[in-house]
């Protein structure tokens, strides 16, 4: 099985519903209501991107540390 998850980033206001919340119409887009808002995907026009993004780290944090985000980076054990 493949599935896809969408989320705030692609466009999608996720959140709960009392009753059931998702049909599919006669011509196979999908439908979805979480209390406050009617969304619609259709399946036959997703967008895809094959390039993943370049990525750049500025800084890391860990245990409410900063760390520089060099090459071979070791962090300490968590206490």
């Amino acid at each position: 099985m493949q599935f896809k998850v969408f989320d705030a980033f692609d466009g999608a206001q996720p959140g709960l519903a009392p009753f059931q919340a998702a049909a599919q119409s006669p011509d196979g887009r999908l439908w979805f209501v979480n209390g406050v808002v009617l969304q619609m995907i259709d399946p036959t026009h997703l967008v895809r991107n094959a390039i993943p993004p370049p990525v750049h780290i500025e800084e890391v944090v860990a245990d409410h540390k900063s760390y520089s985000p060099m090459s071979g980076l070791r962090l300490p054990p968590y206490a």
